[in-house]
């Protein structure tokens, strides 16, 4: 089990596995998020049958997340602001920011990005759409074709083109402007323009002293 994850679920052993240390952090309700998070895997595991081991880990991570409802505003303020919005091929990124040498910030990333991919594709295509691809997997084929028969023919380079035209829009805009690190560079920027205006101010003044001094 990696050393950031709250909870871990194995399917070969039909289990799902929390880890003690990390249980106090969580309230109840963010408990319970892990835990339907992880039994989603489970789930959809089962329903992908011989095809399980075939899918990407932004797709199961997506189905999960979307099942479970994960999703924190400040998750996708953190997808916005990293590198998958402007990257030629997104859910590559995802997939590499899912990696092991990842940092926790890619990591964030890329399960708000996969939540935010699938639920794009579930307007596009419907609620039963992950299940459809689940079941095309389970008859054996493979994963780009069960993602084509699922959404009727739309392929998955077509859905991922929409999806990265989608984060490049007024919303990754909105995030950037809203950012802390923006948030400090402009109080920053303020505090030195106040510093200069204050120093001219205080020299204006010193040059007026100078002028109405009489010993002058």
């Amino acid at each position: 089990m990696p050393e950031w994850a709250a909870g871990v679920a194995m399917p070969e052993r039909h289990t799902v596995v929390i880890r003690p240390e990390r249980v106090p952090a969580y309230t109840q309700r963010r408990l319970t998020g892990v835990l339907a998070h992880e039994t989603a895997h489970l789930i959809a595991y089962e329903a992908a049958g011989r095809g399980a081991d075939l899918m990407p880990p932004w797709f199961r991570e997506g189905v999960s997340a979307t099942l479970a409802r994960d999703g924190e505003w400040m998750d996708f303020v953190v997808l916005w602001l990293s590198q998958v919005p402007s990257s030629p091929s997104p859910l590559r990124q995802l997939d590499e920011c899912f990696s092991a040498a990842g940092s926790t910030v890619q990591r964030k990333a890329a399960y708000a990005g996969s939540f935010s991919f699938l639920h794009l594709v579930v307007q596009r295509h419907g609620a039963r759409f992950p299940a459809r691809v689940l079941a095309g997997l389970r008859e054996g084929l493979d994963f780009e074709a069960a993602w084509a028969r699922g959404a009727s023919g739309v392929t998955l380079g077509q859905d991922e083109r929409a999806w990265s035209i989608s984060l490049q829009g007024r919303m990754r805009w909105i995030a950037v402007l809203t950012s802390t690190f923006t948030l400090w560079t402009a109080i920053t920027l303020l505090v030195v323009l106040a510093y200069l205006w204050k120093r001219r101010r205080d020299r204006r003044l010193m040059e007026a002293w100078e002028e109405d001094e009489p010993f002058h």
